[in-house]
């Protein structure tokens, strides 16, 4: 099995096209073979003769890849750099401090989980998207898949099979498909596709899985030309950044923040650890028509009307995101992306006085889901 590292490698090959050698055979469309080949000294022997014997116009030709059969592609996580404390503040304060998380929540606070409960990967096209913007739509084809443990699968929606277990498919919207299946060694796994057929999405569906915790393709055919982007679990935190500050919030570990009420809305500095290694790519999947921006001497991706959910559906702010010190850092204002960024600059470390301030408003800030919980 394959370890370390940060992006995808082949870890087995599963086939091989013999039509390279003139057999005019190839794999079929709706699945791969199980034949394997193991890379052994008699495998790559065969192979040669299959290639002398088909005749002498081998001779002087240039050779294909050997790969023509699906693979199974590893997904390691990035080695992660020890991250800083998030304890940031603006310089000047931009308003009275009405929000804030300290990024240690209580076990048994509603809503709270650690980010190392999600194990996936994220693919999607190039130009895909699947915005976190106000009016944006789904653009291009991205899938991603992501693991929890077992607990039930949601009764609600079409029943099926996945991978030999018990699977739940609903079709959310024109675009998008859900797929929940397990037990699969004690974990239940979430697919989510957007514009991808059911055919496409039941295939990814059927290659996903873990191998001693990595996230795994069988099949790099289910990916249907589409990119690794990042980890399932980083992508959940650019989420809990983007959702999880403001007067109200649902505590994140590791997610450490202050929102300010200005006389024009709520400004929000915010960070939480990081280890993606392509933080504009997925920035981009998620701001779409985002703008590339400097802060700190370091390169990031702001955009304009970014949806704010945990304060108030129906808002939005400018945003600029960014990485620095292992961290995913955001800043966000009603102002433009200009005003915004600007404010990004006056970023600084908290004196302790200043973090006093913020534990103690952390103490105070409502977690929509204490109601709910009976809290």
């Amino acid at each position: 099995m394959a370890t370390g590292g940060a992006g995808p490698e082949w870890i087995e090959i599963i086939d091989a096209d013999a039509s390279v050698f003139g057999a005019g055979s190839s794999l079929p469309v709706d699945g791969p073979r199980r034949a394997r080949l193991r890379g052994g000294s008699r495998s790559v022997v065969g192979l040669v003769v299959l290639a002398l014997v088909s005749g002498a116009t081998v001779v002087g030709m240039r050779l294909q890849p050997w790969h023509r059969g699906p693979h199974s592609l590893s997904f390691p996580a990035p080695g992660v750099a020890s991250a800083g404390d998030g304890r940031w503040v603006f310089d000047t304060p931009p308003g009275t401090l009405v929000g804030a998380g300290t990024g240690t929540p209580a076990p048994d606070e509603p809503g709270s989980y650690t980010m190392s409960d999600f194990t996936g990967y994220v693919f999607a096209d190039a130009d895909a998207s699947i915005g976190f913007v106000r009016g944006a739509s789904s653009t291009g084809r991205s899938a991603m898949f992501s693991t929890r443990t077992y607990d039930a699968l949601v009764t609600s929606g079409k029943s099926g099979t996945v991978q030999g277990v018990p699977a739940v498919i609903r079709i959310q919207a024109p675009s998008r498909i859900d797929i929940e299946f397990g037990p699969i060694d004690g974990q239940l796994f979430d697919v989510v596709a957007e514009h991808l057929t059911m055919q496409e999405a039941l295939r990814f569906a059927d290659a996903v899985g873990l191998r001693d915790g990595t996230p795994t393709i069988s099949d790099d055919w289910a990916l249907a030309g589409m990119q690794p982007v990042v980890g399932a679990r980083d992508l959940t935190r650019v989420y809990s950044l983007l959702s999880n500050t403001g007067e109200q919030s649902i505590p994140q570990i590791g997610l450490v923040f202050g929102s300010y009420r200005s006389a024009d809305g709520i400004v929000t500095v915010g960070s939480i650890p990081f280890a993606g290694s392509d933080v504009p790519r997925l920035l981009r999947l998620l701001l779409p028509g985002g703008v590339e921006r400097t802060v700190h001497g370091v390169t990031g991706l702001a955009a304009a009307d970014a949806v704010r959910i945990s304060t108030d559906p129906f808002s939005s702010n400018s945003v600029v995101m960014w990485q620095e010190d292992g961290r995913l850092v955001m800043v966000s204002s009603s102002g433009t992306i200009d005003a915004t960024v600007a404010l990004a600059e006056t970023v600084r470390a908290a004196t302790a006085a200043e973090w006093g301030d913020v534990v103690d408003v952390a103490a105070r800030t409502p977690n929509p889901l204490s109601s709910v919980a009976g809290g």
